[in-house]
């Protein structure tokens, strides 16, 4: 997390506008805060392009996990950061810091129910995009939810149903199973001979660096559009105070 002050800019915000006309003390903390804001913006756009660039990523979801508190006049402060909470954090971890990466939902559901060690992971086969929908099914018939509150496994007479519409049956394969199949979890189609492999058991990754701090980022963006922004906030005062008439 990454935080500008916009207070510590009032002094050097006089020193620029005290030989401009049409510029009131009481529009200087304004311009100190509009000038923040566009500057928080400006830096959050070359985090997202570095992140973009070096991680080659195409979902548009991950392409902005920056988020901005702006500053006002009772918060004067522009805070710039990453929501530790968030999914974009957890999925961007581990290109911080390397090494293995989190366990999602359903290789938390495998492992445990047994069907795979902690240190696995799924990994979707080579050309296969899943839905959300599909997921859900996965857990349904598998009947991997384990945490109290939910009752998404599939019933007998759910499990009747779906097969008489003869939509897709999904099994597992464990590690510990020998079996001609590569460990994971397949699907059974209406139209294949074969069960396809939709999610496959693999050993856990190893993650090189690929990012590092942002500060350097925030600083070089600082240096480099600081003073651009501040101007733009001058001009725009300075042409509301003439358009309301409160200067010549």
């Amino acid at each position: 997390m990454v935080k500008i002050n916009v207070g510590g800019n009032f002094n050097s915000i006089k020193d620029v506008v005290k030989d401009l006309d049409g510029i009131r003390d009481r529009d200087i903390p304004y311009i100190a805060i509009t000038a923040a804001n566009n500057l928080a913006f400006d830096t959050k756009e070359s985090i997202d392009q570095e992140i973009t660039y070096r991680l080659n990523i195409s979902k548009k979801k991950l392409l902005s996990p920056v988020r901005i508190t702006k500053a006002t006049k009772s918060n004067l402060f522009v805070k710039i950061f990453i929501d530790e909470w968030s999914w974009q954090h957890k999925v961007l971890k581990h290109h911080f810091f390397g090494g293995d990466r989190d366990r999602k939902g359903l290789e938390k559901a495998m492992m445990e129910f047994g069907h795979m060690s902690r240190n696995e992971i799924l990994t979707p086969s080579p050309g296969v995009t899943i839905k959300p929908s599909t997921y859900v099914k996965i857990i349904s018939q598998l009947k991997l939810v384990y945490k109290s509150g939910y009752s998404a496994n599939e019933t007998k007479r759910s499990r009747f149903r779906n097969r008489s519409r003869q939509n897709e049956r999904y099994f597992v394969i464990p590690t510990y199973k020998r079996s001609h199949l590569h460990p994971g979890i397949y699907a059974r189609m209406p139209d294949h001979d074969k069960p396809i492999c939709i999610l496959r058991i693999s050993k856990q990754p190893k993650y090189k660096k690929r990012l590092t701090s942002f500060e350097d980022t925030v600083n070089k963006v600082q240096s480099r559009r600081s003073d651009i922004h501040l101007g733009e906030a001058i001009d725009r005062v300075m042409k509301q105070n003439k358009r309301m008439g409160w200067i010549e």
